[in-house]
């Protein structure tokens, strides 16, 4: 299900795109075997607390049905973020932005090259 960012909340993140359903999100086996350093929950409760919302929206890829809608999202960025959602704010909704497959590669293609190793490619086998 997706909404409209107006008629929610008027004080989402910049870059905010939709909110959808936490249920809806799916987190690859890489963020689920992991768990986020303390430090960066602390920052994630304290920037939620001085902003009085999240700092940033989640970066999430749509994977669509059979018709063409949007059915669940993958989880690609904001592992964090998501789990203080979850967890510690108990919501339902959380904002997100979407970023394509060919982004998504682009983007660690130049993490590689400027990093000099290789990062993690997302592949289907691995949600």
């Amino acid at each position: 299900m997706l909404f409209k960012k107006k008629e929610i909340h008027s004080d989402l993140p910049d870059c905010t795109e939709d909110i959808i359903r936490i249920c809806d999100v799916i987190i690859p086996k890489d963020f689920r075997n992991s768990k986020p350093l303390y430090y960066k929950l602390e920052r994630c409760r304290n920037l939620y607390f001085k902003l009085g919302h999240l700092d940033k929206p989640i970066t999430v890829i749509i994977e669509t049905n059979e018709k063409g809608k949007p059915n669940k999202f993958l989880l690609v960025d904001g592992y964090t973020r998501f789990l203080f959602a979850r967890n510690y704010l108990h919501r339902e909704l959380i904002p997100a932005k979407y970023i394509s497959y060919e982004e998504y590669d682009i983007k660690q293609s130049n993490k590689e090259n400027r990093n000099g190793f290789q990062s993690h490619r997302l592949r289907t086998n691995e949600i």
